[in-house]
């Protein structure tokens, strides 16, 4: 006698299933109250409307007719649901329609301290309040589709082996993650955009270099640095421009939170930014490093509980047979892996150029 029972992995599948469906439909909810603040908000400012939800009605349309597929395929069996092409066949819409979104999360603290006052006295904030849920809305829509890869992924280890759109849903996770690459590339380089313009600002002294022609801005954070002729470590905040490396270090004392590091941004709301005074304390042309090598783990003392650390030792030519190097110490392996590839890609590039110029 046939058991009744439907399979294991149908009970997996569901759960996966409920929750790809139930966060869409919810998603949608907020692109409508967002659609509706911002057309409000056109009518007295199409610009910032525009700038704070680019093109938000076609969005919202475009994730309607999503899960209103969703929502038929539903209907079907579980062993007949293909979920995998709704996002092959979209692919082309999601990247043209989230692009402009990176740009908008990138900005929003600028633009929100541009336009504070003008938000504030917005009559329909009853839709969105803009003192305390209006940063909240913004990064929504990237969340989403950097969350559509995850969901795939979890329908995948959910399906037997034999089931009839395994391979649809393989190749509907790898467009997906296509998408979701290409705008978390497009949003590290308009946040980088965003940094280099506050270190024009910021740094004091830009002794002689012009802030301008540096190339476009690859990487920064703040690590603790090691330079040639000492083991003390000292903290600078490292910029990787397309053909320079800077370290700088706060003319003040500031606390750390994050505010030169993209999506901590949001934290900040209407807030003023309180951003530090740099001081220029070196500067290392790419033309010139000679070498880029990664160190074996090493446990700091600079803490009562000293964590691992991966440092990276740059070199590079100072003069006629002279060299200098530094080591600054990544949090972890990743990170160093990171900024090794990015820096020894600069330094090739450099190289091939100068060749090419006869330099």
């Amino acid at each position: 006698m046939d058991d009744p029972r439907p399979p294991k992995w149908e009970s997996k599948w569901h759960n996966v299933v409920r929750e790809l469906v139930g966060t869409e439909r919810n998603y949608v909810r907020q692109l409508e109250v967002q659609s509706e603040y911002a057309s409000t908000l056109s009518r007295s400012n199409s610009s910032l409307a525009q700038q704070l939800f680019p093109d938000i009605a076609e969005l919202m349309q475009f994730q309607h007719d999503l899960s209103t597929r969703f929502d038929t395929t539903l209907l079907s069996l579980p062993c007949e649901q293909d979920w995998g092409r709704h996002f092959v066949e979209t692919e082309t819409e999601f990247r043209s329609l989230y692009q402009p979104y990176t740009k908008t999360y990138a900005m929003a603290p600028e633009i929100l301290a541009e336009y504070k006052e003008t938000l504030m006295d917005f009559k329909f904030n009853h839709l969105i309040d803009a003192k305390y849920e209006i940063m909240s809305f913004i990064p929504r829509p990237i969340s989403r589709v950097c969350k559509y890869p995850l969901l795939l992924h979890c329908l995948i280890k959910a399906a037997p082996s034999d089931h009839p759109h395994l391979q649809s849903l393989k190749t509907g996770l790898e467009a997906s993650q296509r998408v979701a690459e290409a705008i978390n590339d497009a949003l590290r380089r308009d946040e980088n955009t965003q940094v280099a313009k506050r270190l024009q600002l910021q740094v004091v002294d830009w002794k002689g270099l012009n802030a301008e022609s540096l190339g476009q801005l690859l990487l920064s954070d703040v690590f603790l640095v090691s330079r040639m002729g000492t083991e003390v470590e000292r903290e600078y905040q490292i910029y990787v421009f397309e053909k320079i490396i800077l370290c700088c270090k706060e003319a003040r004392s500031s606390g750390h939170d994050g505010t030169l590091n993209g999506p901590k941004l949001l934290s900040l709301g209407f807030s003023q930014r309180n951003e530090p005074t740099l001081l220029l304390k070196g500067r290392i042309l790419l033309s010139g490093v000679t070498e880029v090598v990664s160190l074996p783990p090493t446990t700091g003392s600079n803490s009562a509980a000293p964590r691992p650390t991966w440092p990276l030792k740059i070199l590079w030519e100072t003069g006629i047979s002279e060299r200098s190097f530094f080591t600054f110490h990544c949090r972890t392996e990743e990170q160093m892996q990171c900024w090794k590839s990015t820096i020894m890609g600069l330094v090739d590039r450099n190289t091939r150029d100068n060749d090419e110029s006869g330099i």
